[in-house]
């Protein structure tokens, strides 16, 4: 649509440019850049997050979020510091707490999975998790697309906790937002396998020798708890508990 006057020098001016910044206004939903914070309305003092963590199979995350009050700031930029990595496929679980649990709130994450710097709507992980009233923590969980997403970087990653459910991850009203990392790790999880898986000795025997193999050329070890192995680092070690123990072993490939 084109609206057009003549000003007093009889020129046709049209407002074309003016019209389409306008409609453009409209179309922004859900799309901001990664690098500019949020605006709230209104502050964190109903809302914010008590605590964020993550978990998952393959995902190794350094998210440690514990915030005993809110101090007015509604918006922290962790992407330097805290976030996670974990190979396509993974499941990923944000475990979040909040308080003043007595109105509904809304949670998304937001990954900017094709690091254009912008968070858009299709960029939304998983689904919008709603908080009923009363509910102070839950998980928020989605899955590391295997397509169409840049690996072996760290992407943007935004948490978001609003009252209202439309604006985000750009703007909303009585909440907080957190920005961390997210790696999608090139290649696949890989599959760690000990032998022997079980085992049994005498007291005063030399132990029992484990293997663990599966992490590739390259790949490393790291084994726990510490107590009665002979190392806890490498393909190979030797056990010798004074008990009945569980040992783990983590094989992190060369790609990570």
């Amino acid at each position: 649509m084109k609206n057009a006057f003549f000003n007093a020098g009889g020129r046709l001016i049209f407002l074309s440019v003016y019209l389409v910044c306008i409609l453009g206004v409209g179309r922004a939903f859900s799309q901001c850049s990664v690098t500019s914070a949020p605006t709230y309305s209104s502050g964190c003092t109903s809302e914010y997050f008590t605590s964020i963590t993550a978990t998952g199979t393959g995902v190794i995350s350094t998210i440690s979020v514990t915030a005993g009050s809110c101090t007015g700031v509604t918006y922290f930029n962790d992407y330097a510091t805290q976030g996670v990595t974990a190979p396509s496929g993974a499941t990923v679980s944000i475990n979040v707490s909040r308080v003043y649990s007595t109105y509904t709130a809304y949670l998304t994450v937001y990954v900017d999975w094709n690091n254009d710097g912008i968070y858009e709507a299709t960029e939304l992980a998983g689904s919008m998790f709603v908080f009923g009233s009363h509910v102070t923590s839950d998980i928020y969980n989605f899955a590391i697309p295997t397509t169409g997403v840049v690996t072996g970087t760290n992407l943007h990653m935004r948490v978001f906790l609003s009252e209202l459910s439309s604006g985000a991850p750009c703007s909303a009203s009585y909440g907080g937002a957190y920005d961390f990392y997210l790696n999608v790790a090139c290649g696949t999880l890989p599959v760690i396998i000990v032998s022997p898986s079980s085992g049994s000795f005498c007291a005063g025997a030399s132990g029992i020798s484990l293997l663990a193999s599966g992490a590739g050329a390259g790949g490393t070890y790291v084994w726990s708890p510490s107590v009665g192995l002979s190392a806890t680092t490498g393909a190979s070690v030797t056990a010798t508990p004074m008990g009945s123990t569980i040992y783990t072993v983590t094989g992190t490939t060369s790609a990570g």
